[in-house]
């Protein structure tokens, strides 16, 4: 085995959602710990809001500086488990949602748009007459972004869209079939 042998097991194995036991765990993961079938999400590493302990659906930072995130218990989606959008600086996000990361069920809603040559997978919940829908849309067969972060309407009306800037983490497909689709 290559030095790039256990790497790939790990990387190959949260692709296609299979145990990691036979793969070392990265740092700051639970000692040893494999996760089992199916991983939803990447392995958070404090970047953002989203806590060691937990699974990130999506993530980036904006160009003020403040996250978005959506993160995942790591038991995520079984009963009890959590989902939870964050936006804000990354010491304290102003906004939670939902405020008990546990009434995740029936308060978000998936979707993925489909347009010629492009996709776009979409998470939308509301909140005091908001709506906001985190979204990461590419060109199909390409590398190409064309666009990742969040929109904010109120009765319709587009208030903002704050797009990613630089890297961001996203496994928002990982959501079909789990949320309600729109």
């Amino acid at each position: 085995m290559g030095p790039l042998a256990p790497r790939f097991a790990l990387l190959s194995a949260l692709w296609f959602g299979c145990s990691t036991s036979a793969a070392p765990m990265p740092p700051g993961s639970p000692s040893g710990v494999a996760p089992e079938a199916p991983v939803l999400g990447e392995l958070a590493y404090a970047t953002g809001h989203c806590q060691r302990t937990e699974r990130l659906l999506f993530e980036c930072a904006v160009d003020s500086g403040k996250f978005i995130s959506l993160c995942i218990s790591a038991d995520f989606p079984k009963p009890g488990s959590e989902l939870q959008y964050r936006f804000g600086p990354k010491e304290s996000p102003g906004l939670r949602f939902p405020e008990d990361p546990t009434l995740w069920r029936g308060a978000f809603r998936w979707q993925r748009v489909n347009y010629v040559r492009s996709a776009a997978y979409e998470v939308q919940f509301e909140q005091d007459g908001h709506t906001y829908t985190v979204f990461d849309q590419d060109t199909l067969g390409t590398e190409q972004d064309n666009g990742s972060g969040v929109r904010v309407e109120k009765g319709g009306k587009a208030l903002a869209t704050l797009l990613c800037a630089g890297d961001r983490k996203l496994a928002i497909a990982d959501l079909e079939g789990v949320l309600t689709a729109q």
